[in-house]
């Protein structure tokens, strides 16, 4: 598992449960904000594939990842779970 220093320990976590749902989960572990940008193909996902993201915690919709990328900006001490 990889991770940035300045994330203090491991905060990305993804889980592909089958070829149709994956879950992904980011910790934002810090006292500061943080920016992840998730490549799909790292994921084993298709970048130039049809998805449907929905943030778990807040039962809700987001945008599909652009060009092949999820682009997450988390408050200090949070979690998103999205499947």
């Amino acid at each position: 598992m990889n991770f940035a220093a300045e994330d203090e320990q491991p905060s990305v976590f993804f889980l592909k449960e089958d070829s149709r749902q994956s879950i992904l989960t980011v910790f934002n572990w810090t006292d500061k904000e943080r920016d992840h940008s998730i490549d799909l193909t790292d994921a084993g996902l298709a970048a130039t594939g049809q998805y449907n993201v929905t943030d778990v915690i807040d039962n809700r919709e987001i945008p599909a990842p652009t060009a092949g990328v999820l682009a997450v900006h988390q408050p200090p001490h949070s979690v998103r779970v999205w499947k």
